[in-house]
């Protein structure tokens, strides 16, 4: 999301954004619009697509360093295990269903040729304080 300045860009395209665009002067009350528009965007989600484009990308990114590619898939298929349960319900009124996000996972694999990689299970554990 960050590379491809979705955050950023959802805000830009906002109402406010067009209002506070309009406006010589940025009030108080327009600036705290800015502000909610901004949190809104963070809490509510960004739009499938988006997801979809940073899933592609983090894919691309870890098989390009030589990082085992399947820790994406894999992270979506256990988030598609707990599908209704707490947190994980609020994330799937956002992102794009598991069963989406795994064929085009599988997609980008396939085109780009992906095999392998490291997953240096030992050294995240040590980074993140596991023994």
């Amino acid at each position: 999301h960050v590379n491809r300045r979705h955050v950023i860009e959802s805000i830009r395209k906002s109402d406010t954004m067009r209002a506070v665009r309009d406006q010589v002067n940025v009030s108080g009350a327009v600036l705290d619009q800015v502000v909610g528009a901004g949190a809104n965007v963070l809490f509510t989600g960004l739009s499938r697509g988006d997801e979809l484009e940073a899933d592609s990308l983090g894919m691309e990114y870890a098989a390009s360093v030589g990082y085992d590619f399947s820790g994406l898939p894999a992270f979506v298929m256990r988030l598609g295990s707990h599908a209704g349960e707490g947190p994980a319900a609020e994330l799937f009124a956002t992102h794009p269903r598991p069963s989406d996000r795994l064929a085009q996972l599988s997609r980008i694999a396939t085109r780009n040729h992906y095999a392998g990689g490291v997953t240096m299970v030992e050294r995240f554990k040590k980074y993140v304080g596991v023994h």
